[in-house]
């Protein structure tokens, strides 16, 4: 792991980092850095909750709408977090005395976070760096008024508002408990600490009180106040004065973990860390790295923390500079990094702003997980092998992930991915996550052998007048289909379980080494039932048993296309391959198709 010692001075801003001096690396660039840091730290002391604060010249504004009252355009100069749309701070300019520092000051009454009054979480934004706020007036979540209660038996508070979660405490009547959410259906109460009490074994001091709480549940959603979720951009590369870094510093207050949303990632931090920007593999990526307490975060199924002062790590952006689907955690360049790292964290000191902070940590990249994750595409299934000849094990809906442990490629030629539950999903319908380079090679599990179902001796019995049949309530009413890649050098049979009712469309696709041959392949392959022993052509046949074999004959003219019939019972699946005559052709080989049930 490679180490890089920041040895910051905060009282002078002399660093020891082992860097090639910048242009105007001279006694003017902390002189002019201290000057304006002891000029923020007055200016912008006193700042109130969700506010904003001109530290030092120069900063642009911009406001949702344009009021007269709003004036941000010199030092000691506040703004409301709420009608604030964006800030930018500008870069140090040594000749002029210019370099950009904001102050801001958010609300951090998140649910579960309850603080003191005055209490907030401290931005300071400097150099060639901006905050755009994605929480537009109207959607900004109000700030919590807590409703003091008090319980009216002895109850259990849980960690979720249902009585299948977990205890976290069992109080008796008459505690005192300080209510800040509740869940959507209004019969649970979240208290200040976390833990969910039911709302018929509570009464509020106020008993309007309640009704004014908001949602605070999983079917909430994300709730965030003015500025809790923003887009920060800066300068990728080295300012012209290292002690003026283009950064971002955030510092929690103490002994509170806060989440707030970074360009579309939410972070949790409990106390400080420095945000910067830089490139991986000429993709910009978001850099943070931890001052002091506890940053973590989770990226799809990738879920990283830092703990250690001075570990750091990225998560690259597209070229909006948001988190998408595309992005990854990466590890940061160490030794650019900590040019930008400690500098910021030794102005935040200077700055008088923040509470105890202590500089000298050794920066290091935070190892990315050794494991490969499948995260689904869309709805799939997940497999007893690597092909659509095994048996459904399971489902995966879109977005679920699980760790993978082997590779193989399937009887379909395709890759597949073996998951730590031993079931498999081909590759086209996952995306990878982490070191998938390195998966082990995989054995295939054996072939499924079909089952014969047995028939059942009949017994006479009324008949009763037919009636239609409608499909059993539950039942997936989507089309299910079958792709086959006809192999002319090949052929053989396949089935697949298909519930009652539904649509099944069959798409050919036709596979040669000799053009001619496909050619009169796509002119005479057709697509045939075999039911109950008895062979159907054509787009009107329907099972009329509990299995039904498909294969494709000659001739009929269907050929390459999406054919649909109706399957009016279930049938199960099965799979074989046997050579064929086909109408004085010769014998065809016994080889593999293609066949894609999901």
């Amino acid at each position: 792991m490679k180490l890089y010692k920041v040895c910051a001075l905060a009282l002078v801003l002399v660093l020891c980092i082992p860097l090639a001096a910048n242009a105007q690396d001279d006694d003017s660039c902390p002189a002019a850095v201290e000057t304006a840091l002891a000029a923020v730290g007055e200016a912008c002391g006193l700042l109130g909750l969700d506010e904003a604060c001109y530290g030092h010249s120069r900063i642009d504004a911009t406001f949702w709408e344009a009021r007269d009252d709003l004036a941000f355009g010199a030092p000691a100069d506040t703004a409301p977090l709420l009608d604030l749309k964006q800030v930018a701070t500008a870069p140090l300019d040594v000749d002029t005395g210019e370099w950009g520092v904001a102050v801001l000051n958010l609300r951090a009454d998140l649910p579960g976070v309850m603080l003191a009054p005055g209490q907030g979480v401290t931005f300071l934004l400097m150099g060639d760096a901006s905050l755009e706020n994605a929480v537009p007036p109207d959607e900004a979540a109000a700030p919590v008024e807590p409703a003091a209660a008090h319980t009216t038996a002895r109850v259990n508070l849980r960690s979720a508002p249902t009585t299948a979660a977990n205890i976290v405490e069992t109080v008796g009547a008459g505690t005192a408990l300080v209510l800040v959410g509740a869940s959507a259906s209004r019969t649970w109460y979240e208290t200040e600490a976390g833990a969910w009490v039911f709302g018929e074994y509570v009464a509020a001091d106020d008993p309007a009180a309640p009704a004014a709480l908001p949602v605070t549940d999983e079917s909430a959603g994300p709730r965030y106040g003015p500025m809790q979720a923003f887009y920060f951009s800066a300068g990728i590369g080295l300012p012209a004065c290292s002690e003026a870094p283009n950064a971002l510093v955030v510092q929690s207050p103490s002994g509170a973990e806060v989440t707030f949303n970074v360009n579309g990632l939410d972070i949790s931090l409990g106390s400080t860390a420095v945000l910067t920007m830089g490139a991986v593999d000429e993709k910009p990526a978001l850099m943070m790295t931890l001052v002091e307490g506890k940053l973590s975060a989770r990226l799809e199924a990738i879920h990283f923390a830092l703990t250690e002062p001075g570990q750091a790590a990225g998560v690259t952006l597209n070229d909006a500079g948001r988190v998408d689907a595309d992005s990854e955690v990466v590890q940061p360049d160490v030794d650019m990094l900590a040019a930008k790292a400690g500098p910021a964290c030794a102005a935040a000191a200077q700055s008088g702003l923040f509470g105890a902070v202590e500089c000298g940590f050794d920066l290091t990249a935070y190892e990315l997980p050794k494991i490969c994750i499948a995260v689904a595409a869309r709805d799939i299934n997940r497999r007893g092998g690597p092909g659509t000849i095994y048996p459904v094990r399971g489902a995966m809906a879109q977005g679920e992930y699980m760790e993978v442990s082997g590779q193989a490629t399937g009887y379909d030629g395709y890759p597949w991915w073996r998951l730590v539950d031993a079931s498999w999903v081909r590759d086209d319908l996952v995306k990878k996550i982490g070191n998938c380079a390195d998966v082990p090679a995989a054995a295939a599990p054996p072939l499924p052998t079909p089952t014969p179902t047995p028939t059942p001796t009949p017994t006479p019995t009324p008949t009763p007048t037919a009636e239609p049949q409608e499909p059993s309530p539950g039942q997936p009413q989507e089309p299910v289909e079958i792709w086959v890649r006809a192999c002319w050098e090949g052929g053989g049979s396949f089935g697949a379980t298909v519930p009652a009712g539904v649509p099944l469309t069959i798409v050919m696709h036709l596979n040669g080494t000799n053009p001619e041959q496909v050619a009169m392949a796509g002119q005479y392959f057709a697509w045939s039932l075999l039911v109950d022993e008895t062979t159907h052509t054509g787009a009107s046949i329907v099972s009329q048993g509990s299995t039904v074999y498909g294969y494709w004959s000659l001739p009929s003219g269907l050929g390459t296309g999406q054919h649909t019939i109706l399957v009016e019972e279930s049938f199960a699946n099965y799979w074989e391959w046997a050579p064929e005559q086909y109408y004085g052709m010769g014998t065809l080989n016994s080889i593999l198709c293609q066949v894609n049930v999901q």
